[in-house]
């Protein structure tokens, strides 16, 4: 058998929450159409979102670590900042954008 380094050390990074897809089709109606206009959903829907988003994480890792969780936030910030991230009042993202939806998904 032969050992090939570059491929075992491939596999040993692609940890699940690298590779984690948020089921956004399964997220309320709001939800879709705050983050298809860059909105920011209401709280009560947002809510809903991170249950879903726990729901779906707790498939892989029943107690996440807080760094797998930072993973999935920041993916989630990159791709709907203008809905998600934590901003001040003229849209200049604070700090990393994430604290707030990160204390929400590990909590």
């Amino acid at each position: 058998m032969h050992f090939d380094p570059v491929s075992q050390s491939a596999n040993m990074s692609s940890k699940w929450y690298e590779n984690f897809k948020v089921p956004w089709a399964q997220m309320p109606e709001e939800v879709q159409s705050a983050i298809a206009n860059s909105k920011r959903p209401a709280p009560d829907k947002r809510r809903q979102m991170i249950r879903i988003i726990v729901d779906e994480i707790r498939k892989f890792e029943a107690n996440p670590t807080r760094n797998e969780c930072l993973t999935i936030c920041r993916q989630i910030i990159r791709q709907y900042p203008g809905s998600f991230a934590d901003m001040e009042p003229g849209g200049v993202i604070i700090g990393g954008g994430f604290t707030s939806l990160l204390s929400q998904v590990k909590i």
